[in-house]
């Protein structure tokens, strides 16, 4: 890992600062970040609403559409970690001025799958999630399944919350879930040495750029559905505007909030590995060996 040829100046920054070097990013990488989400979203998108279509089927009123987004934010949410694989490699490669084609990042996101499986899916509950909302059908008694689901669903967040940067562990360090060797850092060991000491900073971060997910969401949705009325007339909530609209509104979102997960993961290395002091120290070294020759 070179730190003096990084394609983002090394140095600690405060939260305003972060969101808007990621606001910087997504503008600069906008045609690379759009290609490698679509690729996963684009399937999970038309995955998403075949899976709960029956949500709209026999009626599309106000309570089938609550319903219906509720669920399909639901497993969004849930989906989140494994859509934005080929964004948190993307971005770690042109950090460090990598080759970023597309078989290279494809390549990189499917060889360490089966870590994040069990890392994510696994210990994190996304799996669980995942059955239990699928679980759910209309002719069934769901009191329970969605009771289970519920607290599935606070200890998803709950876990996302304090250990929010286990993809980046897992894809751009690459460490192993287990080890026989003693030097050699495992996932669990690595994500508790990098969040444990930041937990109050990561709970409040996590809060803050969730409730700015929520509105910018919103915001898009509306000017979604305010678009679409001035089009064609029909102020009405559609199909179209609940089964693409939404959805697509809010994953545009969510990759935004992965480029900012990304600087914030960047940021939070930064201060606690010395990254800056390293290359201060460094210049101070190379300007000291320039004098004495």
């Amino acid at each position: 890992m070179q730190l003096d040829r990084t394609r983002i100046y090394i140095r600690e920054r405060s939260l305003p600062e972060q969101l808007d070097l990621a606001f910087r990013v997504s503008l600069e990488y906008l045609p690379n970040l759009l290609f490698f989400s679509a690729v996963v979203i684009a399937p999970l998108m038309v995955l998403n609403a075949v899976l709960l279509n029956w949500c709209l089927v026999d009626e599309f009123a106000a309570a089938t559409i609550s319903q219906y987004l509720a669920l399909l934010i639901t497993l969004m949410v849930l989906e989140l970690p494994f859509a934005t694989i080929p964004i948190t490699v993307f971005l770690g490669r042109i950090m460090f001025r990598q080759p970023t084609d597309w078989k290279t990042v494809f390549g990189e996101s499917a060889k360490y799958l089966l870590r994040f499986a069990w890392s994510q899916l696994l210990v994190r509950g996304i799996g669980l999630g995942i059955f239990l909302l699928l679980a759910i059908r209309p002719d069934a008694a769901n009191s329970e399944t969605i009771t289970f689901l519920v607290f599935t669903m606070l200890y998803v967040l709950f876990a996302r919350m304090l250990r929010p940067f286990v993809n980046e562990i897992i894809f751009l360090e690459r460490n192993p879930i287990r080890s026989g060797k003693a030097p050699v850092i495992t996932v669990r060991r690595r994500s508790i040495s990098l969040h444990r000491p930041s937990t109050p900073d990561m709970i409040a971060r996590f809060i803050m750029v969730s409730a700015a997910c929520v509105i910018l969401s919103l915001a898009l949705i509306l000017t979604c559905w305010f678009m679409q009325a001035m089009t064609t007339n029909n102020w009405r909530v559609d199909r179209s505007l609940v089964m693409f609209f939404v959805p697509l509104s809010v994953w545009i979102v969510a990759v935004q909030a992965t480029v900012i997960r990304f600087v914030g993961y960047l940021d939070l290395r930064i201060r606690r590995e010395g990254w800056e002091v390293e290359l201060k120290v460094r210049a101070a070294a190379a300007e000291l060996k320039g004098q004495l020759a």
